[in-house]
């Protein structure tokens, strides 16, 4: 059998000001960090060369030193390099994520956090817009489509570049809202961007729409040419004084878009033939796609058609109505069609409810329609409709009331504020809008399961339990779930029942704690929480958590860290009783000892026969425990009750070697809460069993004596029965892999605070451990090397601090770790232990090295430092949790 220990101190050099700082081939550029994730805004991806306004743009430029993230503003005004950019927006865990590329239509701002939160990798593009975009001539200065071109080079950047922010190239969605959707789509009809995405999403927009693309796009660009005196005009008046002589074209919306091009010579070719000819043909790159349209889309047109340019034309040229591609030659044909099209929708009496039905129709659904068919014909098509009006969105107008979802009205539920709250109704849309985009970009499928399901029934061995989900990140939280029942009254310092049992649903919602001081408890508290990720796949690894607290405080947190819920692992945590109704012991029938480690035994059982139920695989359940709760699991480790309940431990800065781990003299400890709590017998123990069991529970929960596990007489229903080190040397405990970590002793910050540590005491035999067993000259002689090794002749009072910190980290922290490490590894298959010390670059300054860092780091959720440390503490733990 292969023995090893690997011993690591973790003393990695973090620069904290370049945390954020990632390399290209381009340059550097620093990320701003927002709350979950890093956002890296105004990233050049290609460059305008001289006289190329319109033209398709060239390489991304190249910079020294480090750039900062700055948001460009793009409109159809702006300057043109300011609009080839993009942002990049990384959660802060996970590696080789899938990415979405949003394609932005407008100057807005489209804040990604919700997304980047479900663990995708979120790609904002600006490009050009307007006539800078999109005007399209026969001559090779003006060829045509510059914005989607722009975007196919900002998908070749980002497939050339995204691996350095954690995305999969692999896995590229472009996704788009109106026109950004119709552009997204011309990416299917194009050989320029073959093979740079994998999947659509397209809202409310297609390239078959009348807006999106123009069939006499050439004819515009004319006029401009002569308003403005000829092309060179063009290339080289501002930008406003285009924009401004393109609104006076006689054309509603858009009056430039999508065109077909002339082959040029060093001009990429996007469009050699209309899209409506490309999609009858079958020359589509067939992709998966998730698209959908909102059921009141012109709603955000209603002043516009009040415009009374708009409304003669729709009266002055009935063939308005009819859509271009139909290119019907016959004026019989024409009329008849156009009748019909009007008596479908107005029939002699025109409301602006009417108007708007059939704007809706002619100008995005029957289109949009059209679009899916055709796609369906190669590949999956996830078809969806939005028709939910909440408080956020299209505000209403006063002329018309607002019914059912305006054109952009889901773009307030995707992209929202930071600071934006919704509740109720608006909470749940955009929770399930989300999931909707989310699972599409991580898996190309769209499942009713975890997406629209509020809540998941599970059938454990007691009943019917019922989770709800919960989104950032999206699992299903099953909270206070019974696992035992804790003995009362007079029984309470007894090992705990099976679970009872139940008929119905058993609605998991309950946040329970167990009874502590200055906190309040309730004696039925033997819960456990589960948080399940929302894909619901089989088998998953599971992590089971025990909390620290000195056995004296906490619970079951009821928040699961989201980085391991992203990794695709379930999360148990659970509570067991604290303090003196939890560890005291007596070693007698009703008091026998250590109740509250016989309730974790009864979790983990519980876990073991149930999990599976969850998605969770019964083979692979590692147990975490940091402080008191990696004592704990080391207790149940050598005690032989754990066997096959779990099959790997994490023990974070905790130790059964320690000397506040296990009490030894558990009577004496009895004795003095009984005279805390008013008893005035002798040190008598069945006179102290009859005193315990009859008081109330708030007096036992404030008992100021601090109650650890001790070992118990000697029978069947014992769980520690010998000492923990004589266990160790035996080699008679549990073997499976561990991993091991420490930082410094919690007993530190008593130390710094507390006077009388600033000088050393002349009874210092009372700071030796008590777990060492000494005659009395033998602890004499211990003192005197004591003393010496760790104070000398120190006389500063700094100095004689830092001894003791030094001397108590030895006691309570690196001595038992080491040594427990050192005999596990002897007897085991595999003991990985590390040391954590966090050090500044380049100077041999600790930065942090504090009790509950690593913690902190690794499973609490809103860190917002040392983003690094925590990224390579939390890969540790998960390829651990995975690999063993």
């Amino acid at each position: 059998m292969a023995h090893i220990i690997l011993y690591c101190m973790l003393s990695l050099f973090v620069d904290i000001s370049n945390q954020t700082i990632i390399s290209m081939a381009q340059g550097k550029i620093r990320g701003v960090e927002q709350d979950a994730h890093i956002s890296f805004v105004g990233v050049p991806y290609a460059s305008i060369e001289r006289n190329g306004r319109f033209k398709r743009a060239g390489g991304a430029p190249t910079w020294s030193g480090v750039r900062e993230s700055r948001d460009p503003y793009c409109s159809a005004r702006s300057e043109v390099q300011d609009c080839l950019q993009l942002d990049v927006h990384v959660p802060k865990t996970g590696k080789s994520l899938p990415i979405l590329v949003w394609i932005k239509s407008t100057s807005g701002d489209y804040p990604p956090g919700h997304l980047v939160k479900e663990g995708i990798v979120v790609v904002t593009v600006r490009h050009r817009m307007g006539p800078v975009g999109f005007m399209c001539s026969n001559e090779d200065k003006i060829p045509g489509n510059a914005g989607i071109k722009d975007v196919v080079l900002a998908l070749r950047w980002i497939r050339d570049n995204i691996v350095a922010f954690k995305g999969n190239p692999n896995r590229v969605v472009v996704a788009g809202q109106g026109l950004g959707a119709a552009m997204a789509e011309t990416l299917t009809l194009s050989k320029m961007a073959t093979g740079l995405y994998h999947g659509l999403i397209l809202q409310s927009g297609t390239v078959l729409a009348p807006w999106a693309f123009n069939y006499n796009a050439n004819d515009k660009t004319k006029y401009l040419q002569m308003t403005l005196n000829g092309t060179e005009s063009i290339l080289n008046s501002p930008i406003t004084e285009v924009v401004a002589k393109s609104k006076e074209l006689d054309v509603p919306y858009f009056p430039f878009g999508i065109c077909i091009e002339r082959s040029f010579k060093h001009e990429e070719r996007l469009l050699s033939e209309a899209p409506f000819d490309s999609f009858v043909k079958g020359k589509i790159h067939s992709v998966p796609i998730l698209t959908g349209y909102n059921t009141n889309e012109a709603y955000v047109f209603l002043s516009m058609l009040e415009d009374i340019k708009v409304v003669k034309k729709m009266t002055r040229d009935a063939t308005f109505l009819l859509p271009m591609e139909l290119q019907l030659s016959s004026e019989r044909e024409i009329k008849s069609l156009t009748k019909r099209v009007s008596d479908m929708y107005f029939d002699d009496n025109t409301t602006m409810n009417s108007v708007l039905e059939y704007h809706r129709d002619a100008y995005f659904l029957s289109h949009i329609y059209r679009s899916a068919n055709f796609h369906a014909v190669y590949a999956p098509v996830y078809f969806y409709q939005f028709s939910h009006s909440g408080n956020v969105g299209v505000e209403p107008e006063t002329m018309l009331e607002k019914q059912g979802a305006a054109h952009s009205d889901e773009l307030a539920y995707l992209f929202p504020s930071s600071d934006m709250e919704f509740d109720g109704d608006d909470a749940i849309i955009q929770r399930h809008l989300v999931q909707l985009w989310t699972n599409f970009v991580k898996q190309f499928v769209v499942g009713r399961g975890a997406l629209l399901s509020r809540h998941w029934d599970v059938k454990t061995t007691q009943g019917i339990v019922r989770g709800y989900h919960k989104v950032n990140p999206s699992h299903f939280a099953f909270l206070g779930v019974p696992y035992a029942r804790p003995p009362t009254g007079y029984d309470r310092f007894k090992a705990p029942s099976p679970p009872a049992v139940w008929d119905g649903i058993f609605e998991a919602t309950h946040k329970v704690k167990c009874p502590q001081s200055e906190t309040k408890g309730s004696e039925n508290c033997l819960i456990i929480n589960i948080f399940v990720p929302a894909s619901k796949i089989t088998n998953m690894p599971v992590l089971v958590y025990l909390h620290d607290g000195n056995y004296e405080s906490g619970w079951g947190s009821f928040d699961p860290p989201s980085h391991f819920i992203n990794e695709g692992l379930i999360i148990v945590t659970f509570n067991y009783r604290l303090g003196i109704l939890g560890f005291l012991c007596l070693k007698t029938q009703y008091i026998p000892g250590n109740a509250g480690l016989k309730d974790q035994v009864a979790a983990l059982y519980w876990i073991q026969k149930n999990i599976l139920k969850f998605s969770g695989n019964p083979l692979d359940i590692t147990v975490y425990g940091t402080g008191s709760g990696a004592v704990s699991i080391e207790i149940l480790l050598l005690s032989g009750t754990s066997r096959n309940l779990f099959h790997k431990v994490i023990l974070e800065s905790g130790s059964v070697l320690s000397p506040s781990s296990v009490i030894n003299d558990s009577i004496g400890m009895a004795f003095e809460a009984a005279q805390e709590l008013g008893y005035e017998g002798e040190e008598n123990i069945r006179d102290m069993e009859n005193f315990f069991r009859k008081q109330p529970i708030i007096n036992l929960v404030n008992v100021s004596v601090k109650f650890v596990p001790c070992i118990e007489r000697n029978s069947i229903f014992s769980l520690l029965s010998n000492d923990p080190l004589k266990i160790m040397k035996s080699g008679n405990f549990h073997h499976i892999p561990m991993m091991i970590t420490y930082s410094d002793s919690k007993e530190k910050e008593i130390i710094t605070k507390s006077r009388q540590f600033s000088t050393v005491s002349e009874n210092f035999k009372h700071l030796l451990p008590n777990n060492v067993a000494l005659d009395d000259a033998t602890r004499e002689i211990l003192v005197k090397v004591t003393k010496h090794f760790y104070f000398g002749n120190s006389v500063a009072q700094q100095d004689i601090v830092q001894s003791f910190i030094d001397y108590v980290n030895d006691i309570f922290m690196e001595y038992p770790v080491v040594t427990s490490a050192a005999y596990y590894a002897h007897k085991n298959d595999a003991v990985f232990l590390m040391r954590y010390v966090l050090r500044e670059k380049g100077t041999s300054n600790i930065v942090k090295n504090n009790y509950g860092d690593i913690f902190k780091y690794v499973f609490a959720n809103g860190i917002h430092e040392m983003n690094k440390m925590s990224d390579i503490l939390r890969s540790i733990w998960i390829n651990f949790i995975r690999l063993g």
